[in-house]
């Protein structure tokens, strides 16, 4: 079992460009599932069933662990069984079917750091959707831009070189620095993602949606909703919950 996590820590770092905060957090999550396993007299991944895992979860559970540690769990479980199976490693998916406790965001209330965790975890960054939607992530997570100036942000107000998005709302314009790792997600999706959402050589606008025109408000809901649902989390969650607050 440590020579396929070796592998697929790998591959998340080479291949999917995860920080190093995610690999451990990946890392934390699957060598304490391989504990529980052992304790099962369970050596082999293949002999791995649903009933197990659904018995890791009721032992999670009786931990008193919270839903949003719980269902972060089970989403590193179920993406390494995704890369087993895809890599010929294992012949079957026992975590195809198995539900995660939901976690319940009130509307009122800020959004954990778990549950973002479990959402970004269900980013494809093999996609360019994927890479869009890491870059306007990251964008949130890491600045205090607000909604309408990242929806209005035109390519060329991205300096990657120096490192700053230049932001323009009614009222004024302003300068904010970027993370080293949201420069780097926004130049995978310029180099990669972008190229394919848009078809328009005339279309400036930096975040589109699939048919390259202007990503609305509904819009940006819509895709956050859409990853906490296939995380696991009950509820919605403002946009606005997301920015990083100075």
């Amino acid at each position: 079992m440590e020579e396929l996590l070796q592998s697929y820590l790998a591959y998340l770092q080479m291949s999917q460009k995860k920080s190093t905060n995610t690999l451990d957090s990946y890392q934390r999550d699957l060598r304490a599932f391989f504990g529980y396993l052992k304790e099962q007299h369970v050596e082999d991944l293949e002999k791995c069933t649903e009933t197990m895992l659904t018995s890791y979860i009721l032992f999670m559970e009786r931990k008193e662990m919270s839903t949003a540690s719980i269902s972060r769990h089970v989403s590193s479980i179920r993406q390494f069984f995704v890369y087993l199976l895809e890599e010929g490693k294992i012949r079957h998916n026992p975590s195809r079917n198995v539900k995660a406790p939901k976690v319940i965001v009130k509307k009122s209330e800020e959004v954990s750091q778990k549950t973002i965790d479990i959402m970004l975890a269900q980013v494809n960054l093999d996609t360019p959707k994927g890479l869009r939607d890491m870059a306007m992530f990251s964008l949130l997570l890491t600045t205090d831009i607000r909604l309408s100036e990242m929806l209005s942000l035109q390519i060329k107000d991205v300096n990657l070189e120096m490192g700053y998005v230049t932001c323009h709302d009614t009222t004024k314009t302003r300068t904010l620095p970027l993370a080293h790792e949201t420069g780097e997600y926004l130049r995978m999706y310029l180099r990669e993602g972008r190229i394919l959402l848009v078809r328009k050589e005339e279309q400036t606008l930096l975040f589109t949606n699939y048919g390259g025109e202007a990503l609305t408000r509904q819009g940006l809901w819509k895709i956050i909703h859409d990853y906490a649902v296939l995380g696991g989390v009950d509820g919605e969650i403002n946009p606005n919950a997301l920015r990083k607050r100075s």
